[in-house]
């Protein structure tokens, strides 16, 4: 005897070819988002380490100068690389353009921002 096809089962090959094609393709545009977001992420450190960098080099010059470093004066430099650093000597227990030295600390403490890119990081120490 022979089986006659109904209606039903016609272009059911077709309607799950789609349906993988429309699965497959949210998992590649996830995907994708995803990494992208991380490429543009691990650039970033890659500019946060040159700062930070930048911001070491001012702590060292200021402590280079040693005896000579007055807190009046503002300190600033540029890398070969474009980066550059502001540093800032400051006295115990005072405020100066935002930066602030405990009262407990027995010598000086100085501040450093380093710039790189649109990445900004800064370090203080005292002594």
């Amino acid at each position: 005897m022979i089986k006659l096809k109904t209606k039903t089962e016609e272009g059911i090959s077709l309607y799950l070819a789609v349906l993988v094609m429309v699965i497959l393709l949210a998992v590649v545009l996830g995907l994708s988002t995803i990494l992208f977001g991380q490429i543009r992420m691990i650039g970033g450190m890659e500019d946060s380490v040159i700062a930070f960098c930048a911001a070491d080099t001012g702590i060292e010059y200021i402590l280079f100068e040693g005896e000579n470093a007055s807190t009046s004066e503002n300190y600033s430099g540029s890398l070969s690389n474009g980066a550059a650093w502001i540093g800032k000597v400051v006295n115990p227990g005072a405020s100066e353009g935002g930066v602030e030295c405990p009262a407990s600390i027995d010598n000086f403490c100085i501040h450093a921002r380093g710039t790189y890119n649109n990445s900004r990081r800064a370090i203080q120490i005292s002594r």
